[in-house]
């Protein structure tokens, strides 16, 4: 797979490094990732973790409307519309340059479709309807974005929304407390559970990667 040279051939040696993803068809996912940035320019354990997930359960994504939240690289909004989802993935304005050229550099795998959006946690959501699946992968990092993430959960969410969420398991006692924080406030409104192990790819997942399934819950 050749990136788009007219879009990236100038800054690619300077700026950006590479990485394939391959899916079980023999295709493969191919993002550039920043080379210097903050933790959304590259692809995380927790994302990888994701993309098997979605991978082996294309069925749970095929022609459903997806929201990926935090998306950085694209890679898991990518995954999801290569498995026949209308994927919308946002981020922050610094990235979207960087979903687009993923994008753009693997519309011949994509099955659905996608477009990437500019969004701030916590900001209105108006116009975005909720979708029957939100994507969050690797967004438990910083401590002021987590009331802003919940916020943004809660508002795209529906009763019949399904949000999957990976993280990874941190030792430091500041993440660990960002973790412990963001769960009091979602368990407010949401069920959350494991996904179970059957559902994950053997091969990439492990105990210091957490995948979730979050359903709202249904008050009377």
């Amino acid at each position: 797979m050749e990136i788009d040279r007219n879009v990236a051939d100038t800054y690619i040696a300077e700026n950006y490094f590479h990485r394939k993803f391959e899916k079980s068809d023999g295709k493969s996912v191919f993002v550039s990732q920043l080379v210097c940035g903050d933790v959304g320019c590259v692809v995380w354990d927790s994302a990888i973790v994701m993309f098997h997930f979605i991978e082996k359960n294309k069925s749970f994504f095929s022609g459903k409307k997806v929201i990926d939240l935090g998306s950085g690289t694209g890679l898991i909004g990518i995954q999801a519309a290569a498995c026949g989802a209308d994927a919308v993935i946002t981020d922050l304005e610094e990235f979207i340059s960087l979903m687009e050229l993923n994008i753009k550099n693997n519309l011949h795998i994509i099955s659905g479709t996608i477009e990437a959006r500019c969004l701030r946690w916590g900001s209105d959501v108006s116009d975005l309807s909720s979708p029957d699946i939100l994507l969050v992968s690797d967004c438990l990092y910083y401590d002021e974005s987590v009331l802003p993430l919940a916020k943004t959960i809660n508002d795209l969410s529906n009763e019949n929304t399904i949000v999957y969420l990976s993280y990874e398991i941190r030792e430091s006692e500041a993440k660990k407390k960002i973790v412990k924080d963001f769960f009091n406030i979602i368990s407010k409104t949401f069920t959350v559970q494991d996904v179970p192990k059957h559902l994950l790819d053997e091969e990439f997942c492990c105990d210091d990667i957490k995948m979730l399934k979050m359903t709202k819950i249904k008050f009377s």
